[in-house]
């Protein structure tokens, strides 16, 4: 519509349809307001369209009325010529009622609207606008100026059209009414995007302690969710290690490091498992003597009871935790110690000390002194970060059974880090399947007293010793001067190496002759030998008395000490007569009173009680 002027009231002619009060179809709604201060022409418009063109101050419609619920927006389209006209309450939404609020304030004096960017990181770039236009760009802290002024006694509203992408600007003393000065105090504080970085820990135990960025450190007691307590700029980069693991666990991150975008960081994991190591016993079977016997034969003539150590070492990568050593019930008189503490560092060790008494280990029952195999003892190692070990422990007397035979002799000289050396008697007689027993020398056709050969066996005989071999011809490769009375494994391996090698008809089958019996796998042990004489008693001239024996013996030791009554009868020794060694052997006869030894033809019958020595 056009404003007409005239003197005194200025008239307007409008276009504008009322409201209509009666039935039907609502009316549009117009758009309007008052203008102030203007000298010259100002064309207005709205929406971009329907130009009003107003030439004095007054009251104005705009021609085009409206919907309910239309927006409108109120916008000077062209200036009078030496004024700024400027737009209050120009914009919204029709509700009802016609719109008749819009001021337009007109003056020759403006004022530019402008003030202070702080914080603004560089790169980026803010767009402020003035009223709802006037786009500025702002891309570095300092002052900024709108470059359409406002009139004067007009309001002024700054606000952030578009924010950095990432930071946040704030504007503070953004509107007010332009006074009789340029508005320079408008202040744009900018400050970066920051997020949380955060997970979730499983698996722990103990206490760990995370770090981001090399700082921020925090503590978790727990599994679940976590969060550190500084936030990281948008933008900036997160790296959450582990500063500090649990005692006895390894902790691995993972999602653990990137850049920060526009939310928070949840998905770090952090996974926690058991430092796991490994712990070793030095040995799984450990065997000693009881206190209290002479142990005749060995060097020095020791007593038996020597106390015997087992070494626990940490073979892993990780110190054990909560070490912890269970001993068994002992037999009266034996006693355990041990060295370990409750952690074991990697490559550490500690040992158990087990000290005999004279008792021997039980059958469960009764000590197996009396013809029984002892119920080992178990010392029991455990950690927390380690499967358990565990050695078996035993007791041992004459009469016991143990390593496949009746033990009957110890040697304590054997390193106190593994089991007493010693010997057992096989618990069956080996030539068991012949009803007379076996003979000495066979020709190979058979084992009774037809079938025997006399030969000189090199360096076997009662008088034989390692440096001054009896007989000492006929020596064959294999053979070795031997202590012939007490040195069975030695005697029974030069009769066999002759038998098997170098006599007519060689090689003999093994089991028609006696040493050959005992080459057999005798209770899954496959070293036994036939025992020379004094290793099966004593009273003949080399193998000493019942007092003082040359050697501990089966006699002694399995017969008299516990009245074992199963070797009863005559037993080939692997030992010849040194006055005719060709045609005759040391026997032993087992009886409960002393017992006899004597020399017998080798074409006899008798029975074969092989002997093995103890293994560690």
């Amino acid at each position: 519509m056009m404003l007409a002027a005239g003197c005194g009231d200025h008239s307007y002619h409008s276009a504008t349809t009322s409201p209509s009060s009666g039935q039907g179809p609502a009316a549009n709604l117009t758009i309007g307001g008052s203008a102030f201060g203007l000298l010259g022409s100002l064309v207005l418009d709205n929406n971009g369209g329907d130009a009003l063109t107003l030439n004095a101050d007054g009251k104005f419609t705009f021609s085009n009325a409206l919907p309910s619920g239309s927006s409108y927006l109120v916008t000077v389209q062209t200036q009078p010529a030496n004024q700024i006209c400027t737009v209050s309450n120009g914009g919204g939404a029709l509700t009802n009622a016609n719109v008749t609020t819009v001021t337009v304030n007109c003056s020759t004096i403006t004022r530019t609207i402008g003030g202070t960017v702080v914080g603004l990181a560089p790169s980026e770039t803010v767009v402020l606008q003035n009223n709802g236009s006037d786009d500025l760009v702002v891309s570095a802290n300092g002052g900024f100026t709108f470059s359409t002024p406002v009139a004067q006694s007009a309001l002024y509203d700054v606000t952030v059209l578009t924010q950095p992408a990432t930071q946040t600007c704030t504007v503070g003393n953004g509107n007010g009414t332009a006074g009789s000065s340029d508005i320079s105090d408008v202040q744009l504080t900018c400050s970066t995007n920051a997020h949380t970085v955060g997970g979730t820990v499983t698996g722990l135990s103990g206490t760990l302690v995370l770090q981001n960025n090399g700082a921020d450190n925090l503590s978790v007691n727990s599994d679940g969710a976590f969060v550190f307590s500084a936030s990281v700029a948008q933008s900036s980069g997160f790296d959450v290690t582990v500063l500090t693991q649990p005692a006895e666990q390894t902790c691995t991150v993972t999602n653990g490091s990137g850049i920060m975008g526009g939310s928070d960081i949840s998905n770090v994991g952090v996974s926690c498992v058991t430092n796991t190591t490994t712990l070793a016993a030095s040995v799984p079977d450990l065997a000693l003597s009881v206190t209290g016997l002479i142990e005749y034969g060995v060097p020095g003539t020791p007593s038996s009871g020597l106390a015997r150590t087992i070494t626990i070492t940490n073979t892993g990568g990780y110190t054990a935790y909560n070490v912890s050593i269970a001993q068994p019930t002992w037999p009266a008189g034996t006693s355990g110690s041990t060295t370990c503490g409750s952690t074991m560092a990697p490559g550490g060790s500690c040992t158990v000390t087990v000290t005999p008494g004279n008792t021997p280990t039980s059958n469960g029952t009764n000590p197996c002194s009396g013809g029984t195999a002892p119920i080992p003892g178990v010392i029991q190692v455990t950690a927390d970060n380690a499967a358990a070990v565990s050695s078996n422990v035993v007791i041992l007397s004459y009469g016991c059974i143990y390593q496949g035979g009746y033990v009957y002799a110890f040697d304590d000289t054997t390193p106190n880090t593994e089991g007493v050396g010693g010997k057992v008697a096989a618990t069956t007689d080996q030539a068991a399947p012949y009803p007379n027993g076996v003979i000495w020398s066979s020709n190979g056709s058979g084992g009774i007293d037809s079938d025997v050969v006399y030969d000189l066996i090199f360096g076997v005989s009662d008088t034989s010793t390692a440096s001054t071999p009896d007989p000492n011809i006929g020596q064959v490769a294999g053979q070795t001067a031997c202590n012939g009375p007490n040195d069975g494994a030695c005697d029974a391996n030069n009769i066999n190496v002759y038998y098997q090698t170098s006599v007519v008809n060689s090689p003999i089958d093994p089991l028609y002759y006696a040493a050959g019996l005992c080459e057999q796998t005798i209770g899954a042990y496959s070293d036994w030998f036939l025992p020379a004489i004094c290793e099966l008693g004593y009273g003949g001239g080399a193998c000493g008395t019942s007092s003082a024996p040359a050697q501990q013996n089966m006699q002694s030791n399995l017969v008299e000490f516990n009245s074992l009554n199963l070797l009863a009868g005559y037993y080939w020794s692997s030992t010849e007569f040194s006055v005719s060694p060709q045609y005759n052997a040391w026997g032993q006869f087992f009886a409960f009173a002393g017992g006899t030894q004597v020399t017998i033809n080798k074409d006899l019958q008798l029975g074969v009680r092989c002997s093995r020595s103890l293994t560690p």
